[in-house]
């Protein structure tokens, strides 16, 4: 029997009632052991015997004429195999999603895997209007199997370039995410957060002149003729049909489902977390303000220090303040290797920073990639001092995809010990954890697969839980928008800001 379907709805009901254990002596492999109940154990011999989308069915139980916000309604889903047979055993790695687009309205659903072929998803109907079920079967149980195997394998599915470079000297060596064996390496080693990576060891110039990485995808297979058919974009995120229509759901006074709740720091967030409407982000447990008005953004930051580590998309944030606030200016960035180099912008008549550095290796990237711009977070987390209007926000995992799950419970364990500390010497300070969102179809499934965010996810809410932080989840935002981008589009980036800054700023003035 397999485990749990691969959801957003399970992967936090799940994490509710079974992973709220005690961290504080949790291990490395302690994490990994708890994460492979989510992992399915599949064996089939044939390629019909696996989940065909457009073979399975969405029915609505219980149907009725009309509905009112408030409701949820149940859908449930039949996977089947290519033959048509029902399938006996679960976890598919299935997104399910409610629509009005005429409202651009959107919102997840919660699915649980009965471990027989059947689901059952949950709605809850937020707003008015002509409803849509959309469920698509991202990769079939079996294609989940091979996902997972091959991730776990190595560290090679990333091959790295590293530059050495003393004046006009250049030299190339291929590099590794690990301590390569071969007596001929340079070392680069933290003791503490037991971090490694090697490279080759460059012919004339020395260990420390290491300058540049660049990586590219590795041409190693790892997979089947079968499982290389699964994961053919044909085969993924396919929608499953429905034997039902639109749904048609009333209100008084053509009203949302609002919560009047102030967002509090570490409130409890359910599922869904909220809903899209209009193109604007509605917290399903609280009151999160617009900040449409740049005044309203100043009032909130003014004063305060910003301090964002991690990858690209809390980048965005950076710039997206920066694009809306005429007064908050870059004040460093190196032109050539902008959007890799540290960012620092300053408001100085209001007294507000905002610093972006990257996260140390992995970064994958085709493009040079500056060594020494990038830093362990942790290490990033230690060298700030913290205070009542320090706020850290942390997003660690796009980059860690292709390789072991090992590596990314390693980074995430010494974070939180950086944050740990960061408490211990300051304890209002404010750290917020930003979840993965979903990123295109396109990208190369066996390395860059949303079920890879999806795990590691729940690796962060099992590392982080019982730490005084708040979780922003940018998951559950993509997934009802369908946002399939790495960098979401502005109108999700916005609803993301807007979010963290009502956990900053209760009052409202919108």
């Amino acid at each position: 029997t397999a485990p749990p379907c691969h959801t957003i709805g399970l992967f936090f009901s799940n994490w509710n009632t079974s992973m709220q254990s005690d961290l504080l002596m949790k291990t490395e492999g302690d994490i990994l052991q708890a994460l492979l109940k989510y992992v399915p154990q599949v064996n089939y011999k044939e390629f019909d015997q696996t989940s065909n989308a457009k073979k399975s069915r969405a029915t609505l139980l219980h149907p009725k004429q009309n509905y009112t916000i408030g409701e949820t309604i149940r859908i449930q889903v039949d996977i089947c195999d290519h033959n048509g047979n029902l399938k006996t055993y679960g976890g598919d790695f299935i997104l399910a999603r409610i629509r009005s687009p005429e409202h651009k309205a959107a919102a997840s659903g919660v699915v649980k895997d009965l471990n027989n072929g059947i689901y059952h998803i949950d709605f809850k109907l937020f707003w008015p209007g002509q409803v849509e079920v959309v469920v698509q079967l991202v990769h079939p149980s079996e294609a989940v199997a091979a996902i997972w195997r091959a991730k776990q394998m190595d560290y090679d599915k990333i091959s790295y370039t590293g530059i050495f470079t003393n004046n006009s000297v250049q030299e190339k060596t291929e590099c590794y995410s690990y301590l390569k064996s071969s007596q001929s390496v340079c070392l680069y080693v933290d003791e503490r957060e037991k971090e490694t990576y090697s490279c080759l060891k460059p012919l004339t110039l020395s260990c420390e002149t290491l300058t540049f990485f660049q990586s590219r995808n590795s041409i190693t297979s790892y997979l089947t003729k079968n499982e290389i058919k699964l994961l053919d974009r044909s085969n993924i995120a396919v929608t499953i049909p429905n034997d039902f229509p639109t749904i048609s759901v009333f209100s008084i006074n053509n009203e949302l489902l609002l919560s009047s709740e102030k967002c509090y720091l570490g409130t409890l967030q359910p599922v869904p977390s909220g809903f899209f409407h209009s193109g604007h982000w509605y917290p399903s447990f609280c009151n999160c303000r617009s900040f449409q008005n740049d005044n309203d953004i100043n009032s909130c930051l003014q004063g305060k220090d910003l301090y964002f580590r991690g990858d690209s998309t809390v980048r965005q944030w950076l710039e997206h303040l920066t694009s809306k606030l005429k007064n908050l200016k870059y004040l460093k960035t190196t032109e050539k290797f902008k959007s890799r180099a540290p960012m620092l912008a300053v408001d100085e008549q209001r007294n507000i920073t905002i610093d972006w550095r990257k996260h140390g290796h992995p970064w994958i990237t085709v493009h040079l990639n500056v060594i020494k711009e990038g830093n362990y977070v942790s290490r990033e987390v230690d060298k700030i001092a913290g205070g009542e209007n320090i706020i850290v926000v942390i997003t660690v995992g796009q980059h860690f995809r292709p390789f072991p799950l090992e590596l990314h419970i390693r980074r995430l364990l010494n974070i939180r010990k950086a944050i740990e500390r960061l408490k211990a010497r300051s304890p209002k300070t404010r750290v917020f954890i930003k979840l993965e969102n979903i990123r295109e179809l396109t990208s190369e499934t066996l390395r860059f697969s949303n079920w890879h965010g999806y795990i590691q996810n729940l690796a962060q809410r099992e590392v982080f839980h019982g730490l005084n932080v708040t979780f922003l989840d940018a998951w559950d935002m993509t997934v009802a928008d369908n946002t399939n981008n790495v960098h979401p589009p502005q109108h999700v980036v916005h609803s993301q800001v807007a979010l963290f800054l009502s956990y900053l700023c209760h009052n409202s003035s919108d």
